[in-house]
């Protein structure tokens, strides 16, 4: 014998829609799928920059960089993207920037220290570029 413990729940119904709205959902496919592709390849960014170092560092020791160093750089990046994604959450929820312009700028951002990390060979210039790389990255997330 099964006893209810006081709780009930009530049916939730849908709010009435206008006759005058399309419903069709064949019409808004494309928009729908463009924005998924869209997200979907920000996803794909995100996720070989966070392996790009990792995976880079037996190369990197031949180069002259320690463990300690590289450790160093990952650390920096982590911490950035940490700190920084509740500050572009902020910004997006209050509306100081829209969610379309911080994904933008988080890609475009990501992209320019990206290539500025190829051409630099001092490791504490290494280290500053890689934490903005994370906080860039974190407007992504």
């Amino acid at each position: 014998m099964v006893h209810e413990v006081g709780m009930r729940c009530r049916r939730m119904t849908p709010p009435e829609r206008p006759d005058d709205t399309v419903t069709n959902e064949e019409d808004k496919a494309p928009e729908y799928s463009g924005m998924l592709l869209g997200i979907c390849m920000i996803c794909i960014v995100e996720g070989a920059d966070s392996v790009l170092l990792p995976a880079s560092f037996y190369a990197l020791q031949k180069y002259g960089l320690s463990l300690q160093a590289l450790a160093n750089l990952s650390m920096a990046q982590a911490l950035a993207s940490s700190a920084f994604g509740p500050v572009w959450g902020i910004l997006a929820d209050r509306g100081i920037l829209s969610k379309k312009h911080l994904v933008v700028m988080g890609c475009l951002l990501q992209g320019l220290i990206t290539i500025m990390l190829a051409g630099v060979s001092d490791l504490g210039f290494m280290c500053a570029l890689r934490f903005f790389n994370g906080a860039a990255l974190a407007s992504l997330g």
